[in-house]
């Protein structure tokens, strides 16, 4: 194969290496100083540090120093060190590099290479030249950084394609970025294994450093295009700790995982729990026994503040118990205004059978005024005397009656009675006889009649019979009955003596019926008094119709 001239390659390595450099630059300054920018700057400086050292020499047109090789197996482990983390950030956007852990890698690393340079560079060198075999022909000039390069961004290359393969399946990261990055990867890899099969191709330079700044510089645009060099994902850790509930995860036999610091409410001296220790040392009574309990959900107290308690089995693939789950939500202050709602109700249903009470006497204190009302006006339409209604009581007696007979299409009678001779009994015998003679009449007529009829004392020694649904001749004959009942009545004379005298009486009676005799109260009043006035100039003791 022809070689290409020496000074063209010399001059675009050194090209590539101002070109990361100058990348360089630009995410040191544009960029945070996130723990993702790490990988990146390692990469495009050791990149450009590499192309550097491998230009330098032949544009100086100066022999090789005897750091030169150590320093080149530094670079190229720091640019395949550097790979890794970048491939994996692209393929999982959770994942974040830890800044320290990153360093310590690449110092020991490319110390490493370093060291193994300087201590067995010439003896590797020379067993690659004399190595015989027919799977591979090693010819003079090439040493043993190109072939131990090639290996490494071998190997770099395939965590690349386990980080895209990852990244496809979890969806959790951007796949065309990553696969620039692969591609860049590849380069790298095909330059270095080209220079090792055909070291005089490029005339004897090493072509490897203008394929890894290609894959350098493609890895960087790729995650400084996807903006997760400035994203730091938090920890999840972190994230647990910010919940407000308490969060602990045990394995079988009792022992924390994971408790964030909410779980230091749980513990006896209020301190968080240690990984690794038994809960069962630092967790009270209640909250062990609900971890012991199956998916459990139970209100327990601790330190005098009430938590909820929810536990659940934590299983594996197969679906065995793998440990259990622990979640308490504090509810102390829910469970206060729980008990202080409580409270309001019994005060309120305190207050509302109070008020029930206050009800019930109020009702009964109406009704007993209602009652007391209602005798006041029974009994200011009753006769205090013979106990039967009174002439106020008149009107609205025969009113009722009237409508009553109108609509029904009945009869009414109104009978007037007046006792014979009354003013004699009240000068020869007294007012006290008068009065049992008029208690007498009135307890007679109530005595005689129908529960519909009413007795009304219309004044004096007078009285108003009203009889609803009764004719004419029906009338004349209950006057009759009156009269013969009354005239049969012994009304004593003293009382309270072992042998009292009586006193007989009579009565006149006037009778009106209503078609026949008017329409209207008054027209019958004064029918049945003009029949009794008729009954009394006929010589009393009689009933006279109008």
């Amino acid at each position: 194969m022809p070689a290409v001239p020496v000074v063209p390659v010399a001059v675009a390595t050194a090209v590539a290496a101002a070109v990361c450099l100058a990348g360089l630059v630009v995410v040191l300054v544009r960029l945070p100083p996130t723990p993702r920018r790490a990988p990146v700057t390692t990469l495009l400086g050791s990149v450009a540090a590499w192309d550097l050292l491998q230009a330098a020499p032949v544009l100086l047109d100066a022999s090789e120093p005897a750091w030169l090789g150590p320093a080149r197996a530094a670079a190229m482990t720091g640019l395949a060190v550097a790979l890794w983390p970048v491939g994996r950030t692209l393929g999982d956007v959770t994942w974040a590099v830890r800044r320290g852990r990153f360093c310590a890698l690449w110092l020991t690393a490319s110390g490493a290479a370093a060291l193994v340079a300087v201590v067995g560079g010439d003896a590797w060198s020379g067993a690659l030249r004399t190595a015989p075999g027919p799977s591979l022909t090693v010819t003079d000039g090439v040493s043993w950084d190109r072939l131990g390069l090639t290996v490494v961004l071998g190997a770099a290359w395939f965590a690349l394609a386990q980080a895209r393969r990852y990244a496809v399946r979890r969806r959790h990261g951007p796949g065309r970025p990553l696969g620039s990055v692969l591609a860049g990867a590849a380069l790298a890899f095909v330059t270095a294994a080209a220079t090792v099969a055909e070291p005089d191709a490029l005339g004897g330079t090493d072509g490897a450093p203008l394929g890894a700044s290609v894959a350098a510089l493609l890895a960087a645009d790729a995650l400084v295009r996807s903006g997760l060099v400035a994203v730091l994902p938090p920890r999840p850790a972190d994230a647990l700790d910010l919940l407000p509930p308490a969060f602990l995860v045990t394995d079988p036999a009792g022992r924390v995982l994971i408790a964030n610091a909410a779980t230091a409410a749980l513990t006896h001296d209020g301190a968080r729990p240690v990984v690794g220790e038994h809960a069962a040392d630092r967790l009270p009574a209640p909250v062990v026994a609900a971890l012991e309990d199956d998916d459990s959900r139970r209100l327990v107290t601790v330190r005098d503040r009430y938590l909820l308690l929810h536990r659940t089995t934590l299983r594996d693939r197969l679906g065995d118990a793998a440990g259990a789950v622990l979640v308490a939500h504090d509810v102390d202050d829910l469970v206060g205004r729980l008990n202080a709602a409580e409270r309001a109700r019994l005060d309120a249903e305190a207050e509302r059978g109070r008020l029930e009470a206050q009800n019930v006497a109020l009702l009964l204190e109406l009704s007993s005024t209602e009652a007391a009302r209602e005798r006041l006006a029974e009994d200011s339409v009753r006769d205090p005397l013979t106990g039967v209604h009174n002439r106020r009581r008149l009107g609205a007696a025969i009113d009722g009656a009237l409508a009553d007979a109108r609509r029904d299409g009945r009869h009414l009678a109104v009978l007037v009675v007046d006792v014979d001779h009354f003013k004699r009994v009240n000068d020869e015998h007294g007012h006290a006889v008068g009065d049992r003679v008029l208690q007498a009449l009135a307890a007679h007529l109530v005595a005689s009649g129908r529960a519909v009829d009413s007795v009304i004392r219309f004044g004096g020694e007078e009285f108003v019979v009203v009889c609803p649904g009764t004719a004419l001749l029906e009338a004349v004959q209950r006057a009759e009955e009156v009269r013969c009942g009354v005239a049969g009545l012994r009304v004593p004379l003293r009382q309270a003596t072992d042998h009292p005298e009586h006193l007989g009486i009579t009565v006149s009676v006037g009778v009106a019926a209503y078609p026949e005799h008017g329409g209207t109260a008054a027209e019958l009043l004064v029918a049945a008094d003009q029949a009794l006035y008729a009954a009394k100039e006929a010589g009393r003791d009689c009933v006279v119709s109008a």
